[in-house]
């Protein structure tokens, strides 16, 4: 389908917040989908992007752009009223609580963007949100201001200590499941594997629900080309990850029986124990 620009903003060092006019995608997202955009000078082969955000009345998805390349620096210099082409919502989104329930957002880095949509519509639900933001310096850590706007409670963490304070983000997390408050229905990240695997770990040590986004490379998004399969369905050694719910499949049985393709069995899982 074809998409318009319709703004386009600096949001920090080589961080771009990019809407786009596209109704029927935005009647479709669910929190943790992504769309696959193509185009430019020399027709760029499409490129994922989670969408971090929607309007549904004015038919807007939003993309963050964290520019790294070719592909990145295009998408992230267009301007009002230039076209792109788009294809999706695609892919497994989150599964969302029961509303009103109390869910925790973890995210490293750019990886924030599907947490970002998530969160909102968990406060729409009426639902309470827990947020640990990380990454290497401040101007990686994203999303802070908008959580906090929501409503959202917010914690950071930087490795430099330029933001928040010094350290990981996982702990963070570590000290709040310690506090030994009201335990969240879900734990839900997106970040570094590395994050992932040591959020994934707490929150099935502490007998939560852990769900996870994973980024691989793309060409397709539609699970033809097999470029992002994950060979044998896990996380780490120890964690598996199983399938969630789609409109299109019934969730698969996890224990790591892989293989899976991250494009239409994720990108979003849920991990259990291997």
């Amino acid at each position: 389908m074809a998409a318009v620009i319709r703004e386009a903003a600096a949001l920090g060092p080589g961080l771009r917040a990019v809407w786009l006019e596209a109704p029927e995608a935005a009647q479709a997202a669910v929190p943790g989908q992504f769309v696959m955009v193509e185009g430019g000078p020399r027709r760029i082969t499409r490129r994922p992007f989670s969408v971090s955000g929607i309007d549904r009345e004015q038919g807007l998805i939003r993309l963050l752009v964290r520019v790294v390349g070719p592909a990145s620096a295009w998408v992230g210099g267009l301007s009002p009223g230039q076209p792109v082409g788009l294809h999706g919502p695609l892919g497994r989104g989150f599964t969302l609580p029961p509303a009103g329930a109390c869910a925790w957002v973890v995210g490293g880095g750019v990886g924030t963007a599907p947490l970002l949509f998530l969160a909102a519509e968990l406060r729409r639900a009426g639902g309470a949100v827990w947020a640990a933001l990380g990454g290497r310096t401040a101007d990686e850590v994203v999303g802070a201001d908008e959580l906090k706007r929501s409503g959202a409670g917010v914690a950071v963490a930087t490795e430099d200590g330029s933001a928040g304070e010094r350290g990981l983000v996982t702990t963070l997390v570590e000290r709040r499941l310690a506090g030994g408050g009201p335990p969240p229905a879900t734990v839900y990240a997106c970040g570094p594997r590395g994050m992932l695997v040591a959020v994934a770990r707490r929150a099935l040590e502490a007998g939560l629900r852990c769900q996870v986004s994973v980024e691989e490379r793309m060409a397709c998004g539609v699970g033809a080309c097999a470029g992002c399969t994950w060979p044998d369905g896990r996380l780490a050694p120890d964690l598996a990850l199983r399938r969630l719910a789609s409109s299109r499949e019934a969730p698969g049985e996890g224990g790591g029986g892989g293989p899976l393709r991250v494009c239409r069995d994720g990108p979003c899982f849920e991990v259990v124990r291997a």
